[in-house]
């Protein structure tokens, strides 16, 4: 389960700044601030400070009209906290990107 709260708005109501806490399967409850950054055609993200399960998170997603749609390319980069191997950290981050991506979604939505 992803929570995600609005913490600061610039000038035309964009999210700046919002507190995630984020139940990620079997590794526990993580909350932590993202700082936003909005330019036309796209919104990218960074981690303020560290969590327990995250040493740092950046993020950007870029809009591209494509007439009658749009196309949108998704970057995320992740180093966790956890001294696991290889394989259960992709699982834990999987976990992290798919919170982001739905609070993304979700803010998208007016949700």
């Amino acid at each position: 389960m992803l929570v995600s709260e609005v913490l600061e708005r610039d000038v035309e109501g964009r999210c700046t700044l919002a507190r995630i806490v984020d139940e990620v399967a079997k590794v526990g409850r993580d909350e932590f601030r993202l700082a936003y950054t909005h330019e036309d055609g796209s919104v990218s993200w960074h981690l303020v400070g560290r969590s327990r399960l995250q040493k740092s998170q950046a993020g950007s997603i870029r809009f591209r009209s494509l007439g009658e749609g749009s196309e949108a390319t998704v970057a995320l980069a992740i180093e966790t906290t956890l001294p696991l191997p290889g394989f259960l950290q992709r699982q834990v981050v999987r976990g992290v990107d798919r919170g982001a991506a739905e609070g993304l979604r979700a803010r998208c939505e007016g949700r």
